[in-house]
């Protein structure tokens, strides 16, 4: 593999990793803030992940609009002391009932890449 593509290749490799979790990691963002609004949601991505989501408006607001669809998420507005008015966003009992599923799932998925990466 020549070093452009190997670069190429953990770039795509990254990617697709955070891009899988998107889900699970913006509703254990919103669990774990009790309320959050786009950009506090943005901004503890950013810090738990160093950045390497490359997280965006452009994708936590359709993803938070998917899951409010979806019934995970519930929004209502909110009046900060200082600032614009902000979307906040709360788990319902069915995003909590998804993200524990999503955990689990998750905790066997990253023993099974574990086994499979340790060397022999």
């Amino acid at each position: 593999m020549k070093a452009g593509s190997s670069a190429a290749f953990l770039v795509k490799v990254e990617r697709d990793l955070v891009g899988g979790l998107q889900h699970l990691l913006v509703l254990a963002v919103i669990k774990r803030q009790k309320a959050a609004h786009g950009y506090g949601i943005i901004r503890a991505l950013d810090e738990a992940t160093g950045g390497r989501g490359a997280w965006k408006e452009g994708t936590i607001y359709p993803l938070l609009a998917t899951l409010e669809r979806e019934g995970l998420v519930a929004s209502r507005w909110g009046d900060p002391a200082s600032g614009p008015r902000r979307k906040y966003y709360q788990l319902t009992p069915a995003g909590v009932q998804a993200l524990r599923i999503a955990i689990a799932t998750w905790n066997e998925t990253r023993t099974a890449v574990d086994r499979l990466l340790e060397p022999s």
